[in-house]
């Protein structure tokens, strides 16, 4: 990932440390969902969660 602009105010932005994008930046350890919710949204963009494919309807006989 690369950040442009302070680091500072993208944390302070994502009510996040400065470590914990450290981290996110390097890789290191797993990011909750919660965590990179912020961190997105901070950075203007928004996510969005589509079905990938309808259940089928096929009854159990």
């Amino acid at each position: 990932m690369r950040v442009y602009g302070n680091i500072s105010n993208l944390a302070e932005k994502a009510e996040l440390s400065r470590g914990t994008l450290y981290k996110i930046m390097e890789g290191k350890g797993q990011t909750e969902i919660g965590t990179f919710l912020k961190l997105i949204h901070a950075l203007g963009y928004n996510l969005m969660v589509t079905r990938k494919n309808a259940p089928s309807r096929q009854l159990a006989h």
